[in-house]
């Protein structure tokens, strides 16, 4: 295996801040990164045909950034890409930054509903979810309806740490991206973790990355939601390079910033659903040593 300088992974979780991490290190003089946050090369089989050529087409080599890595939370999620890297990577370092399950699963289905991909109400979707799943032959509710189903956490590292027995693992907490001195710890603690001086000066840890949004067009969000026009725009348009950039166009211009959005309450959702993600937190806290407790949920007495 010929070995090149892209040594570390940002695996994920969607939904869990990797905007915020990619934003951080994009600025430091000494990484290089894709021009593109998220190629989904390793994950996305479509790209992953295209070939080395045009995956590291993404990156600019220059002499000061001698350090490649890539930031997309779709790799800790799907099957294939740990086996995809180990045959370009014999022992990278991964980082995975995780959210408490229900926050995440809440905070992507908003984002389905702005992107029009989900008309069902929250717990429906949460309830729904298992059978989508098991009907789906496109891999579109895989994707776009997975809410719970990402948040599994602790198969989905297992998978890596199967694949990479020698490679060294950083886990953070989503919540700690909130605070000025959390945040800046877990910069440095990143940096530290990567083998890269922080240039701690030249970084803005302040800008948030993403910040909550709906939708400004009914119009523009049925077409970019609708599954029968995003096939007839791949064969319009083979280019996976141009799909992905117009689908980005379409979304960005589509958004909106909502101050404050309806906050998720716990109290609607099933007792039988809140046990099991109890069961994957704990599991989570005992597999990666990170403190959890906070993300437990409270359980109704039945």
């Amino acid at each position: 295996m010929s070995e090149h300088p892209l040594s570390f992974f940002i695996l994920g979780t969607q939904k869990g801040g990797t905007s915020t991490l990619h934003y951080w290190l994009n600025q430091n003089p000494h990484l290089s990164l894709p021009k593109i946050k998220e190629t989904h090369y390793f994950s996305q089989t479509d790209r992953y045909d295209l070939g080395l050529e045009w995956y590291f087409h993404w990156f600019v080599p220059q002499s000061k950034k001698n350090i490649w890595g890539e930031v997309d939370p779709s790799y800790l999620f799907f099957p294939e890409t740990p086996s995809r890297i180990k045959r370009l990577c014999s022992r990278p370092k991964f980082i995975i930054i995780l959210r408490d399950p229900l926050k995440r699963a809440y905070s992507h289905y908003l984002m389905s509903v702005q992107r029009g991909y989900e008309s069902l109400d929250f717990v429906q979707a949460l309830e729904s979810e298992k059978t989508r799943l098991e009907q789906d032959n496109q891999w579109f509710s895989f994707k776009h309806h997975s809410y719970l189903t990402r948040g599994k956490y602790s198969e989905q590292i297992m998978r890596f740490k199967h694949e990479f027995l020698d490679s060294k693992f950083l886990f953070l907490r989503f919540d700690d991206l909130f605070t000025a001195e959390s945040r800046k710890k877990v910069y440095l603690k990143l940096c530290d973790f990567i083998g890269v001086q922080p240039a701690i000066d030249a970084i803005d840890l302040e800008t948030v990355i993403r910040q909550a949004s709906t939708y400004k067009s009914a119009i523009i969000r049925s077409i970019y939601g609708s599954q029968t026009i995003r096939r007839i725009g791949k064969r319009l348009i083979p280019i996976i390079n141009v799909q992905a950039k117009i689908l980005d166009v379409l979304d960005r211009f589509n958004k909106k910033p909502v101050r404050e959005r309806s906050p998720l309450d716990k109290g609607l959702i099933p007792n039988k659903i809140l046990q099991n993600v109890n069961v994957e937190i704990e599991s989570v806290a005992a597999l990666t040593g990170l403190s959890l407790d906070h993300w437990l949920n409270n359980l109704e007495a039945e």
